[in-house]
């Protein structure tokens, strides 16, 4: 996959002490000059020309430092990535299918435009921070790096819930048909959605679990975020689920324009949207999701502890299901089998993941590959594992990958879907019951005053 589109040269490293004084003296009298021109509601050339000088020459000070890493001066270009691109691309083709539906009915498309936007920041701003509140010790040093959303970590529910609460007053505030424009937005989300997924795609994120399908897709770009992922390495054949993602968000445009388009009452569009999305991404993407750890820094599950299990002459023969619980009392911590436990020789080898380890001096934070422990971990109990086979610890290693999901393990996104399901199922029944005239008839009044 392609995860950086294009790059080109950061120069300010490479300007003078003067050179950069200079650029940025100009972008700052450039900015007075277009602020004072537009307080006294001036709109001439030079108006437009201040404008676009200081918004060119305070955007390069402010990508340049941003960008520019100062153990590498002059070496670290500015970097426009492809998930950036096509979340752009995706807005934009959402905004341009609510602009086709809402000129018939004379709503002015700068109203349009402007509430688009809005619900743009605020959806880029809330996936990102419910992000960081799910994943709060990734940013529990350095809680600047919450603004840094090109490293990756956006939320979609963190998203679509305030921009759907922040919908109804920036509605008034344009003057916007309310829930005939809510039920515009609504496919108009998921046919831009579709496009922002091929973005995840392209960046190696939101990835599936390992498959032998003919489907299942490998990354190799050493920047795709997918690398981390798996301590097999890059090449891994894994679920495409982006493309699955992209897909069901095609197949939901298509069924909430019918909907919109059949439908005699406004907001059983929104309604439907809320009640698909979240049956269809609980039911149909999130199981085949391999991205556990990354999305569940917080629960330290980074370490594993290698195990050896002998059996006794007249031992049992043990098969243990993946996800079966161990634990050391000892030493505070508690995991489970990461895959399953087949004994029927003599020996075999067992890894658990550790969940628990705040008794671990030293545990929280990252953590390189295969960085083994400098002692061996006991452990007191496995569930399920009959007398005579003894369990005897290996080292511990902390490993910057994936470590598989646990049994019955309900990701952050399924557990959202469960009040999004009741919400949508709620706000059906409130816009039947209100019958609110749908876009039919919003189109036929449009037409009336345009006659009269």
């Amino acid at each position: 996959m392609f995860p950086i589109l294009f790059e080109f040269p950061n120069f300010w490293d490479q300007m003078s002490g003067q050179s950069q004084l200079i650029e940025a003296l100009i972008g700052v009298a450039a900015s007075l000059i277009w602020l004072s021109l537009a307080l006294r509601k001036s709109k001439g050339k030079l108006a437009a020309a201040a404008s676009w000088i200081a918004f060119l020459f305070i955007a390069h000070l402010l990508v340049s430092q941003v960008m520019r890493d100062k153990n590498r001066p002059g070496e670290i270009p500015i970097t426009i990535y492809t998930f950036s691109v096509m979340i752009l691309l995706g807005f934009l083709m959402a905004t341009w299918h609510i602009l086709r539906q809402t000129r018939p009915l004379k709503v002015p498309d700068t109203a349009v435009f402007d509430f688009c936007m809005w619900m743009l920041l605020i959806g880029i701003v809330g996936s990102r921070l419910l992000y960081a509140f799910l994943n709060w010790d990734q940013f529990r040093t350095n809680k600047w790096e919450i603004a840094m959303i090109w490293h990756g970590g956006l939320v979609w529910y963190g998203g679509f819930i305030p921009g759907l609460l922040a919908a109804p007053w920036l509605m008034r505030k344009y003057k916007l048909p309310g829930l005939v424009m809510a039920d515009i937005t609504a496919s108009a989300i998921m046919l831009g959605l579709s496009l922002g997924r091929w973005g995840c795609l392209c960046a190696g994120d939101d990835y599936g679990q390992t498959t032998d399908r003919p489907w299942g897709i490998k990354f190799f770009h050493e920047r795709a975020l997918v690398a981390a992922g798996f301590k097999e390495g890059e090449g891994v054949a894994l679920h495409p689920t982006q493309i699955y993602m992209s897909l069901n968000c095609i197949w939901l445009y298509f069924v909430l324009e019918w909907i919109r388009r059949n439908s005699r009452y406004a907001g059983g569009t929104l309604a439907w949207l809320i009640i698909l999305y979240a049956i269809t991404r609980a039911v149909l993407i999130e199981p085949f999701r391999g991205d556990f750890a990354e999305r569940n820094p917080g629960l330290e599950k980074h370490l594993a502890v290698e195990l050896d299990v002998e059996r006794a002459a007249d031992g049992p023969d043990v098969h243990l299901q993946r996800g079966t619980s161990a634990r050391s009392v000892d030493q505070n911590w508690e995991g489970g089998l990461l895959g399953d436990l087949v004994l029927e020789g003599d020996t075999t080898r067992a890894t658990v993941y550790v969940m628990t380890v705040d008794a671990i001096p030293g545990a929280k934070g990252p953590r390189p590959p295969f960085r083994e422990s400098p002692r061996d971990w006991d452990v007191t109990r496995i569930e399920g594992l009959p007398p005579g086979v003894r369990v005897t610890s290996g080292r511990a290693r902390w490993y910057d990958s994936d470590l598989g999901v646990p049994v019955n393990y309900v990701s952050t996104s399924q557990w959202i879907s469960i009040p999004m399901l009741i919400a949508g199922v709620g706000l059906l029944v409130f816009f039947r019951r209100r019958k609110a005239p749908g876009y039919d008839a919003a189109l036929a009044e449009a037409q009336a005053e345009d006659e009269s």
